[in-house]
């Protein structure tokens, strides 16, 4: 695994993916519409490896929540058509690049328990987690662009309609963390296990210069 990012803490790498969530009817606030619109969940899945030479991960960590006063949401532009996710907003993309990773979700207020590290990669599940957390060369986290390291390092998968199946049956790495085989949750426990993987062949370097 590379070295550069290590410091006296280890390294800490967050997965962040959007999970699909409830529908809501919200009324518009001018017109009083109601537009169809799913409110989405945030994954977070922070993986803490060692400050040891050899970096082993010493503890994970995964919430799922729905932002209470920033929602993620989105809107379909009719009955049928296709859905537009919301821009992210300052305050929550802060949140979620900057603060402490989390352990567990605060059930009465919907806010995030912090116990652990403010990430040093973040890692973007795929392409709609890359549109909604446009990289910025300011921010305070490196990036691994998951669907990018696929294309780059396994051209021979560019092609599969899911990269993190096909990657998880290319390694024949498995684990659902305990969630239903096949369910968005299932995928980000078998996302956690592939990042695992590619931090025992590659450098952190080699993973980060793909960009979309």
């Amino acid at each position: 695994m590379r070295q550069e990012l290590q410091n006296s803490s280890g390294l800490t790498i967050r997965i962040v993916s959007l999970v699909p969530g409830v529908e809501s009817l919200r009324p518009e606030p001018t017109s009083g519409a109601r537009p169809r619109e799913t409110l989405w969940a945030v994954c977070l899945y922070d993986l803490v490896f060692a400050a040891d030479p050899g970096q082993s991960l010493q503890s994970e960590h995964f919430a799922l929540w729905f932002p209470a006063d920033q929602p993620v949401s989105v809107k379909m532009q009719d009955a049928v058509g296709p859905g537009m996710l919301l821009p992210i907003s300052d305050a929550l993309r802060a949140e979620i690049l900057e603060r402490p990773g989390p352990s567990a979700v605060d059930e009465d207020n919907g806010q995030l328990i912090i116990p652990v590290s403010s990430p040093d990669v973040v890692v973007l599940a795929g392409e709609r987690e890359a549109h909604w957390i446009t990289p910025n060369a300011t921010d305070p986290v490196r990036y691994i662009h998951f669907v990018s390291v696929v294309r780059g390092l396994f051209p021979e998968l560019s092609r599969a309609p899911d990269a993190i199946d096909a990657l998880g049956r290319h390694y024949g790495v498995t684990g659902t963390g305990g969630a239903h085989p096949g369910s968005a949750i299932a995928r980000i426990h078998l996302l956690a296990r592939i990042i695992e993987t590619l931090l025992s062949e590659h450098t952190l370097n080699e993973l980060i210069r793909f960009v979309p």
